[in-house]
C-alpha cells in the first residue's frame, strides 16, 4: 500500500538521478522527453500527505514535474472519489500529470473522468484486444470521444500484436501500450540502451 508506493517513488528517483546525467537520445539523435507513469495505490490514494510526499521528492530531483504521471484505476476512482478529486488537484498544483486507468469498465466511468483535471484516459485491456465484438467497438468509440471532449490523450492499454495496433490506430488512437511496442524492463537499462 502506502508505504509500497513510496518505496517505489524513492526508487525511481535514484535511479532517474543515475541516468539523468546522460540524456537519451532516439535514433535521430535528438533528445528524448521522457514521461514516467506510477500506479498508485488506494492507500496512496487516500493518504492526505502523498502529494506533500511527491513535491519533495520533486524538490530534491532535476525531473520536471510535467513528466511525473500517477495512474489511478478507474474502479479505485469511483470508490474513493473525495480522495481521488482532492489528490487530483494538489498533483495539478505541484505540476503532474493524472491518468485513469483501466477507464471503460464501469458504468459511471464516462461521468467519473469529468469530476478532477486529468491528463489521459488509460482504455481497458479488453476492450482494444477484442476488435470483432460490434459492442466493444461502440464503447472504444465513444471513450475515445470522451477523451476528446476533455481534450485529453486516449491511450490504447494491452496491444499485444499487430493486429491489435492496427486497429487501434483505425480508432484514431495516437497512443498505446503493450508488448507489440516494447516489453518492459528495468529504468536502469532503459538508460544504458540510449546512451548516445
Amino acid at each position: 500500500g502506502r508505504t509500497l508506493d513510496r518505496w517505489v517513488l524513492r526508487q525511481f528517483f535514484r535511479d532517474y538521478a543515475q541516468g539523468v546525467s546522460s540524456p537519451m537520445d532516439n535514433s535521430d539523435g535528438k533528445a528524448v522527453v521522457e514521461t514516467y507513469s506510477i500506479n498508485l495505490s488506494r492507500a496512496s490514494i487516500c493518504d492526505r500527505h502523498f502529494a506533500a510526499f511527491v513535491d519533495h521528492c520533486l524538490s530534491r530531483s532535476s525531473l520536471a514535474p510535467h513528466q511525473l504521471c500517477f495512474e489511478v484505476s478507474e474502479s479505485i476512482a469511483i470508490d474513493e472519489l473525495d480522495s481521488v478529486t482532492r489528490l487530483a488537484y494538489q498533483l495539478q498544483d505541484i505540476g503532474c500529470q493524472l491518468i485513469i486507468d483501466d477507464f471503460g469498465q464501469a458504468q459511471n466511468g464516462v461521468n467519473l473522468a469529468s469530476q478532477f483535471p486529468l491528463s489521459a484516459l488509460k482504455l481497458n485491456s479488453h476492450l482494444i484486444q477484442s476488435p470483432g465484438r460490434k459492442a466493444d467497438l461502440k464503447k472504444v468509440q465513444e471513450l475515445v470521444a470522451v477523451g476528446q471532449a476533455l481534450k485529453v490523450l486516449t491511450v490504447a492499454k494491452g496491444v499485444e500484436n499487430r493486429a491489435i495496433l492496427t486497429h487501434v490506430k483505425s480508432l484514431g488512437i495516437s497512443h498505446a501500450q503493450g508488448y507489440e511496442l516494447h516489453k518492459p524492463r528495468p529504468m536502469t537499462r532503459i538508460y544504458q540502451e540510449h546512451q548516445p
